[in-house]
């Protein structure tokens, strides 16, 4: 049979051998939410904890709680306060770090620091420490013991058993836990940056992981299913391992799926009930080029079909493929959202399928489920029309490596091909998520008719407010589209926001008689990055005045007062004047504003001439290297783009995407990069 035979090693639906479903303790979504919070407050801010953050993670828990229905925030603060931040007998940070070590230098101190709030950081979450040492550990930490007095608690220890040979190893071991879980979190695209095992590097939350800080119960569930529809079965980035070549296989026919969280839906709603076992064995080798008619209607379920799948799978002798333990924590990140926990008391509206009970999952509400795949479908073919390229490549350069790799070679990603996933999968697509919301109202007042009442639709505003907000919709334009969207998708049709045409900027000749300095132009640079560095970024907006000012400090400072004429930041041609009697220029950003998150500030930005502003959009790659260093050698402020970039970066202003846009654009060599993400700002 062709899907048999098509079933090849290490080609089936792989992100990271991780899942974050905590069953037993967490609500739907809860434990994400409560992760990503602590991890922010502990190792992304730039102080230590003091009593103020304290009290702001208090208020972001309480309001994420009060976003739930009331018969379930009992069970909700149980969970987020279950080490209670609030109590007297909490032990804050600034105890825990308490030494009398006088530290050599501030390397020292800072690898003191990021080690203990790895401690902490497993202490606040309550997790790992079940047993044995790490369990001596963690309750060394709760009676109250310093970081310092923990692990000289645990030396001792280890000394009277005959173990100190082993203390290294518990101590980076410990916070196991922390790492692993923010493996899958990379993958599913809540940070970005050099992931290191111990913490340490240049990395960020993301632009969907820093919303997840202040959304609330229905924000978060639409951002999970965001991610899990833009998931691919395997990522440009997957690690494939444990490959050997065999004789009378195939292996070019590796394929990926750009949408298996959809498929596995498709196949839930058809079939009612599957199996893990037929996930591992079937569902999760369904690529691109599957019959998936011929999957759902002649193989689940035909027992003589499905043990030769199963044989196929055990005979390339891959621990991988035969456990299941991978594909039971792949298949739980799937149905997190959609599937009802115990804690969430019947409350999340979002649910349609069972907990894994038996070895299997089967659909609970008929009605919910066939709505969704209806209106997922309109998101997939969305999807399919607007990033059919990226998926193509995405699917070429990880069969190249599959190839390279069953062949014994060594295979390099292309930074081009890393950097297009990475920035495709960290950021929200408005038009689905703004989408996703109808269909969240729609679960919620169980009407599948797409006839809701306007008054219901309009009052569930609140509801997405911040999300909306991010995305620059204001409370009358989500009435207007609200009511568009109902009537599109009753129409089998998806609403897509258009793009506003930016408006061009026009300048007060007044103003070029201004004394514009350097400083002024970091001071409104500065305000620019800051309105649109944390939560503005997903609808970012461009500083008017900052271009404005650059243009009038071109004039002041670099123009020929004869002429008038001022040189081109790249050619060094002059350029023409306009009608108005001033030179004329486009400003460029280094890092481009719009498509590549670069920042609105005045040492990424260039004075250029028309003809140098297209050939930097759209020659291609290779001729565009001199025009990088033309604007190092020529540019009017004699900033190279180095100095440019350094400054930036030691400021905190790039982002860990923006690095990688350097990298892939050759404008930094990787022995620059290497630094620069080896050496974290302060």
């Amino acid at each position: 049979m062709e899907f048999i035979n098509n079933i090849l090693p290490g080609n089936y639906w792989l992100t990271k051998s991780m899942e974050f479903v905590k069953i037993n303790s967490s609500g739907t979504l809860w434990y994400l939410k409560k992760w990503i919070v602590y991890y922010y407050y502990i190792f992304m801010k730039k102080n230590i904890l003091y009593q103020e953050d304290y009290e702001e993670l208090t208020d972001i828990f309480e309001s994420f709680i009060n976003s739930l229905e009331e018969k379930v925030r009992d069970n909700a603060r149980k969970f987020f306060f279950d080490i209670d931040i609030k109590s007297d007998n909490f032990i804050k940070f600034r105890d825990f770090i308490t030494t009398a070590k006088n530290f050599t230098n501030e390397k020292e101190y800072d690898e003191f620091l990021l080690n203990a709030k790895k401690f902490y950081f497993v202490y606040i979450m309550n997790i790992g420490g079940q047993a044995g040492n790490k369990k001596f550990i963690k309750e060394k930490i709760i009676e109250g013991n310093s970081y310092e007095k923990v692990l000289e608690l645990l030396l001792n220890k280890l000394q009277e058993e005959g173990k100190n040979n082993k203390f290294s190893e518990l101590v980076s071991d410990f916070h196991a836990a922390l790492r692993n879980e923010r493996q899958i979190f990379f993958y599913y695209g809540f940070f970005h940056g050099k992931e290191c095992a111990d913490l340490s590097g240049f990395y960020n939350l993301t632009n969907i992981g820093k919303t997840i800080i202040k959304a609330n119960n229905h924000e978060l569930l639409l951002l999970w299913e965001h991610q899990k529809l833009k998931m691919v079965s395997q990522s440009p980035i997957a690690e494939i391992q444990n490959l050997n070549k065999t004789e009378n296989i195939n292996y070019e026919k590796f394929n990926i799926l750009p949408h298996p969280y959809f498929v596995l839906l498709m196949i839930l709603c058809k079939k009612q009930v599957i199996t893990i076992y037929q996930y591992q064995f079937i569902i999760s080798k369904i690529n691109k080029n599957t019959d998936l008619e011929n999957v759902i209607n002649n193989i689940l379920g035909v027992k003589n079909i499905e043990s030769k799948c199963i044989e196929k799978a055990e005979s390339f002798n891959r621990k991988s493929e035969i456990e299941s333990e991978d594909f039971l924590k792949e298949i739980k990140k799937f149905i997190l959202g959609i599937c009802n926990l115990p804690k969430d008391n019947e409350c999340n509206y979002f649910q349609f399928t069972s907990w894994i009970e038996e070895n299997k999952i089967s659909i609970t509400n008929k009605d919910r489920a066939d709505f969704i795949v209806c209106n997922y479908n309109k998101i997939i073919e969305y999807l399919d029309k607007t990033y059919l390229n990226l998926y193509n490549l995405f699917d070429v350069k990880l069969r190249e490596k599959y190839l390279t790799i069953i062949n014994s070679k060594t295979y390099i990603l292309e930074d081009d091909v890393k950097y297009e996933w990475n920035k495709y999968i960290i950021n929200f697509d408005k038009n689905i998520y703004i989408n996703l919301i109808y269909i969240a109202v729609a679960l919620k007042n169980n009407c599948f008719d797409y006839s809701i009442e306007k008054e219901v639709l309009y009052e569930n505003y609140n509801n997405y407010k911040f999300i909306l907000t991010l995305f620059g919709i204001t409370k009358v334009e989500y009435r207007k589209l609200i009511l568009d969207i109902q009537t599109l998708l009753s129409y089998n049709n998806l609403l897509e926001l258009e793009e506003i045409e930016k408006e061009e900027i026009t300048i007060d000749p007044k103003r070029f008689t201004e004394e514009i300095t350097e400083n002024k132009l970091l001071e409104i640079s500065i305000q620019s990055v800051s309105e649109n560095k944390i939560y503005a970024s997903i609808s970012r907006k461009r500083n008017r005045s900052l271009i404005e000012y650059l243009r009038c400090f071109y004039f002041n400072n670099y123009s020929d007062k004869n002429s008038k004429f001022i040189k081109c930041d790249c050619c060094g041609s002059v350029t023409f004047l306009t009608n108005n009697g001033y030179p004329y220029l486009e400003f460029h950003h280094l890092i481009p504003f719009s498509t590549d998150f670069g920042p609105d500030h005045y040492l990424n930005i260039f004075g250029i001439c028309p003809n140098c502003h297209k050939k930097l959009h759209f020659i291609n790659k290779e001729e565009k290297k001199s025009l990088y260093k033309d604007l190092s050698l020529n540019n009017n402020m004699h900033k190279n783009i180095i100095f440019r970039i350094n400054n930036l970066y030691n400021e905190n202003i790039l982002e860990p995407i923006n690095i990688d846009f350097l990298k892939k654009e050759k404008i930094i060599s990787d022995e620059q990069y290497d630094k620069l993400v080896s050496n974290p700002p302060i």
